[in-house]
């Protein structure tokens, strides 16, 4: 069974393309975690999965409110950012483990990687390392079998 997928990220545009594509191989409720250093495009994948959704609004990086909900129909699209949580009782006083099997729900978690335990096994782990040329690779985890299932079944590759 396929555990990953790496996926190289050129543009603005193509990161769009790449989260458009990916809620295609998304059952809710999902839950996606993002990690990678700062500037590497958590944020801007978010937003762009968010539009992929539907959410027309600006999503701004939740570091300093650390998370937010927006409601798009009967879906919930829950943006969370670990960056300035310390300690476990810090992160789990959050409650973002109450959204993670609320249907119609996608949850998208930044800095993840502060606390791994709190993530169920079908999690969709992102990491995103920027390139000296400023494109981005993103490398694709999870052992969540229904999501590499519609992943390979639909196309195989999520890259163009």
């Amino acid at each position: 069974m396929k555990t990953h997928s790496i996926i190289t990220i050129k543009t603005l545009e193509d990161l769009h393309a790449f989260a458009a594509r990916l809620k295609q191989y998304l059952a809710l409720p999902a839950i996606l975690a993002l990690t990678g250093d700062l500037g590497s495009g958590k944020t801007a994948f978010t937003q762009q999965l968010a539009e992929a959704y539907g959410i027309n609004e600006l999503l701004p990086s939740p570091t300093f409110t650390l998370s937010n909900v927006y409601k798009q129909h009967d879906l919930l699209f829950v943006h969370a950012d670990l960056y300035r949580l310390m300690d476990t009782d810090e992160i789990t006083l959050l409650g973002l483990s109450d959204y993670f099997a609320e249907p119609n729900t996608v949850t998208v978690v930044e800095w993840a990687d502060r606390l791994t335990a709190l993530f169920p096994p079908q999690t969709i782990w992102l990491h995103l390392t920027l390139l000296e040329d400023n494109s981005r690779l993103l490398t694709v985890k999870s052992a969540n079998k229904e999501f590499w299932w519609r992943f390979e079944s639909k196309s195989g590759e999520l890259s163009r």
